[in-house]
């Protein structure tokens, strides 16, 4: 997509922004609460096609993505992600959950011409997805896949499921950790066990991502995170499902 079709449709997305307002009054009636509920979801929607036509105007995808609304990554997660990659150059980047994220990763990293990313998928279905993705946009130069399945775990004394670590590599630092998974449904907190099982890879530069942070376990886990890295705070940003940053403090 070249510069000035994107301007165009940006201005176009922008024009739609500012019609929230009436199209959800029209809607709506004189009743607040649904116009208050269409309203916040038109906002959210603007805010995500803000962010995907931003993402295709810095990155050279060049074969079609899948829906990005339900399960898969939101669009203004994946520009803050981005965001940062082009900021910070990291080397390497482990990320828990595969899915579009990789995909958006691994463009930003090719677009660098450096870097790798080091993905964890538990299930087979997804992971057999992913793989194709990142075959498809070319990419497998610049990530590595590998499914993991949940196993029992010790994290912290106890036992808890987590990714099987057989088959990592061998990583020095991690760079950048994207926490997306594993599934809240599997156990309470259940990527807390990121940081403990993780923690000796984890360098005073490294960029920590949660996804779904404004989750009430999420915000547990932000806590105990902290306890583990002393010097370390969270910057939590307004998106779509709630992001957590945790950095090193300077």
């Amino acid at each position: 997509m070249d510069n000035q079709n994107t301007q165009v449709l940006l201005q176009k997305i922008e024009e739609l922004g500012r019609q929230n307002d009436q199209i959800a009054r029209q809607l709506a009636g004189n009743d607040q609460q649904i116009y208050n509920l269409i309203n916040t979801q038109m906002q959210v929607l603007y805010r995500q096609m803000e962010a995907l036509f931003s993402l295709y105007s810095v990155l050279p995808i060049r074969y079609p993505l899948p829906q990005m609304r339900g399960w898969p990554v939101s669009p203004d997660f994946a520009a803050i992600l981005i965001n940062h990659i082009f900021e910070y150059k990291p080397l390497t980047i482990f990320e828990l959950g595969s899915g579009l994220s990789t995909i958006f990763c691994a463009y930003a990293l090719e677009k660098l011409g450096r870097g790798r990313i080091i993905s964890l998928d538990h299930e087979q279905q997804y992971y057999q997805k992913s793989q194709k993705l990142i075959e498809d946009h070319a990419l497998t130069q610049y990530v590595q896949l590998i499914h993991a399945p949940l196993v029992d775990t010790l994290i912290d004394g106890k036992k808890g499921l987590w990714y099987d670590q057989k088959n990592l590599p061998a990583i020095e630092q991690i760079d950048m950790l994207i926490v997306d998974g594993p599934p809240s449904t599997i156990q309470d907190e259940a990527r807390y066990p990121a940081l403990p099982l993780l923690k000796k890879f984890i360098g005073p530069h490294t960029l920590i991502f949660l996804d779904d942070a404004g989750r009430p376990d999420e915000q547990k886990t932000v806590k105990r995170w902290l306890e583990l890295l002393p010097g370390f705070h969270v910057e939590s940003l307004e998106t779509e499902k709630g992001i957590a940053i945790i950095k090193k403090d300077f």
